[in-house]
């Protein structure tokens, strides 16, 4: 069916909607009345409503389904979950060598600086990490600096999650974390990403827009383009 999907729900390539809470199902429904297939939807929603953490929706015709759901990446069904399956949270030390990893391929292509574990224990309070099911699969930092302005840096996803929009939400989740410590705008460096950020609310900027002590570390060499994003208290979050 051409569903209509409602915000905050995420849709696979493959047109599959993998996740959803209670609420998530409540309004998907609310978009969809007259569609068929809602009464199974519906069953899993007030499942986690009275207490089951989770309920998966399945086709059982389709051979192996319910090994695949468990050990796929992305399962093969729907998933309706009351428990904190996802969370946006600062990093934490024991995450540092599966960041490394996510980062590993990003750094050897040039599209990230490279990174010690030694650098990311130290700037540990500036990142934040998007787990999944207690596992991390992207981080990004935001850095402090002078004149009311920070970086957004490190912003590295495993690629097997990238259709979830798990960079958009580290981003999202970031600029209102700068927007409440006072921040005026924030700013980033990329050499190969310029479109992604322009498509967030990010606008071409130049060297000169640096904070002074950023300035100082700018390498000529990557010849990164500054990106920009003035904030205010009405922080979008697409």
């Amino acid at each position: 069916p051409d569903w209509q999907v409602p915000e905050g729900v995420d849709i696979l390539e493959d047109g599959r909607i993998f996740r959803m809470t209670p609420a998530g199902v409540a309004d998907f429904i609310k978009l969809n009345p007259e569609k068929p297939g809602l009464t199974a939807l519906e069953t899993a929603a007030a499942a986690c409503r009275e207490g089951i953490s989770r309920a998966h929706i399945l086709d059982g015709r389709q051979t192996g389904v319910l090994l695949k759901e468990i050990f796929s990446n992305l399962g093969m069904g729907t998933m309706v979950f009351a428990d904190a399956y996802e969370r946006l949270r600062p990093m934490e030390s024991s995450d540092v060598p599966g960041i490394l990893e996510i980062m590993q391929p990003l750094i050897a292509e040039g599209i990230l600086v490279e990174r010690s574990r030694e650098e990311l224990e130290r700037t540990q309070s500036d990142y934040w990490v998007y787990a999944m099911d207690g596992v991390v699969h992207g981080c990004a930092a935001l850095h402090p600096g002078d004149e009311r302005t920070a970086e957004i840096a490190g912003v590295a996803v495993d690629p097997r999650y990238a259709q979830l929009g798990i960079g958009a939400k580290l981003i999202a989740r970031l600029s209102e974390k700068a927007a409440d410590e006072g921040f005026r705008k924030i700013f980033v460096l990329t050499t190969r990403t310029a479109d992604w950020f322009l498509a967030r609310g990010f606008k071409e900027g130049s060297i000169a827009d640096l904070p002074a002590e950023r300035l100082i570390g700018y390498n000529n060499e990557r010849n990164s383009r500054v990106l920009i994003k003035n904030l205010s208290r009405d922080i979008s979050t697409d």
